[in-house]
This record gives C-alpha cells, sequence and structure tokens, in this order.
C-alpha cells in the first residue's frame, strides 16, 4: 500500500449523524484489521465529549482532528496536540454579523448545550469553535457570507443532525479541517501523497484540499462528489468499511 493515512470524517461517513450514531461491528472490525499498516485518524466537526466514544470504539491509535479543525486530539491520552483559538477581536465582529439571527449557539467543547449569545457577551476563556445550530437551508449561505468577510475568521457549513438543516462551524481562518490535515501530516512525519481522505459534506472540502486521494460516500453531497477521486457506497451500506476492507 502506497497510502500511509487515511483521514475520515465521522458523521454520515463512520456513522449515522444523529446523537445516538455510532460506527458499526463492520467498520471497527476492518479499522483493527489494518491498523498496523496504515494510519487511521478522523476528522470531525464534533468537539471531543461528544466525539469521545465513537472514537474510543474505533480504537483509533493515531492523533485526531476534532472541532471542526480547531483541535488536534491524542485519542488515548486525550491531550489537546494542537489548537487554533479565535482572536478576542474578531468574536465582536462575529457576534455584530450574526446578532438578528436567533439561532443558537454551542461553544468550544461543551456537550451540546446551545445558548443564544448576545452582541456584548463576554468569555473568560478562549473560543475555538463557535457551532450555529440547526440554520435553515434559505439563510446559511447569508450568514456564511457575511462572516467570511471578516479577515480573521472562516465560517464552514456542515451538515446538521437535524434533517434539511446545516449546522454553521466559525473557526479561526487557519483552522479548517484542511489546516489541520497540514498539521497532523507534519505529526505523523508524511507527505500529503501519503493520505486518504474520506467525507460527505461540505465542510468535507476542506479535507478534500490536503489529501492526495479523495473517497466520497454515496451519501454526499454533489459538491464533495465533483471532487472526489472515488465515489464509494453509501453510509446505509457500510461504504467506508468495504473501502478499507479493500485496502491492501
Amino acid at each position: 500500500m502506497r497510502y500511509k493515512a487515511l483521514i475520515f470524517d465521522l458523521d454520515g461517513t463512520a456513522m449515522p449523524s444523529s446523537p445516538s450514531g455510532m460506527p458499526t461491528t463492520r467498520l471497527i472490525n476492518a479499522i483493527g484489521k489494518k491498523n498496523s499498516l496504515v494510519h487511521f485518524s478522523c476528522a470531525t466537526g464534533r468537539n471531543w465529549p461528544f466525539a469521545k466514544l465513537a472514537v474510543r470504539s474505533l480504537n483509533l491509535l493515531s492523533p485526531c482532528i476534532i472541532s471542526a479543525g480547531t483541535q488536534i486530539i491524542n485519542p488515548s491520552s486525550e491531550k489537546i496536540i494542537w489548537q487554533k483559538t479565535i482572536e478576542p477581536r474578531d468574536m465582536k465582529c462575529i457576534l455584530e454579523a450574526i446578532r438578528d439571527y436567533p439561532y443558537l449557539i454551542d461553544l468550544n467543547d461543551e456537550l451540546p448545550n446551545s445558548k443564544r449569545i448576545q452582541k456584548d457577551s463576554s468569555f473568560v476563556k478562549p473560543i475555538f469553535l463557535i457551532n450555529i445550530k440547526t440554520v435553515a437551508q434559505s439563510v446559511s449561505n447569508i450568514i456564511c457570507n457575511k462572516i467570511n468577510k471578516l479577515r480573521g475568521v472562516v465560517c464552514v457549513k456542515a451538515i446538521s443532525q437535524t434533517k434539511g438543516y446545516f449546522d454553521l462551524h466559525v473557526t479561526h481562518k487557519d483552522a479548517t479541517k484542511e489546516n489541520a490535515v497540514e498539521v497532523l501530516c507534519d505529526l505523523l512525519n508524511i507527505e500529503k501523497n501519503d493520505t486518504i481522505g474520506v467525507g460527505d459534506g461540505h465542510n468535507d472540502i476542506h479535507l478534500f484540499n490536503s489529501v492526495d486521494y479523495k473517497v466520497a460516500m454515496g451519501n454526499a453531497v454533489d459538491e464533495l462528489k465533483s471532487q472526489a477521486d472515488l465515489i464509494i457506497a453509501s453510509i446505509d451500506h457500510d461504504g467506508l468499511a468495504c473501502f478499507i476492507e479493500g485496502l491492501h
């Protein structure tokens, strides 16, 4: 096998996109059988408390990208290896940009505990991830465009666990899955041409930007499929497990 690392999304790729979704036994076994051949890492929008159970079930040994690309964690020790936070001045601009929208927001590594934050909200600790929850499709691009006009941050759409809606991940401009994969490659001492990326959502376009071989799930959004080198079976047919089983 010429590839040394396989980096995959969780929701909609490695498991159903729902709060109780978990990887199948088939996927767990497929990764277990290939762990000595390739580095397996996830790249998920979930923060660690929300991703931990699924990551642990997969017995991932290599560092994993979490919190929409803002953090890399050692899944065994739970130590954060790398993190990029939003500048305080940019937080004020973000709050101004979204103040007229009523959506609930999760911050950082809190378990899903959505709240509304105000323009004058103050934060004791640094913020690395703002997750704007369950945004209607009709306004998701409007909000993203407003935020993406700010110099220091980026807003990326992710498929919501509420069908037909999006979550919007707001991070430092250098803290997308794309940036985190580049850091991960340095940690693993590998090159871009050693990597495979597998995903299903708009946020996985950033993942594709930093890997050599691009694999889209059968249930992936059209924008991702158009960039893929290979389209595999959907999450309902254990596409990722089937793909890994074929690695040799």
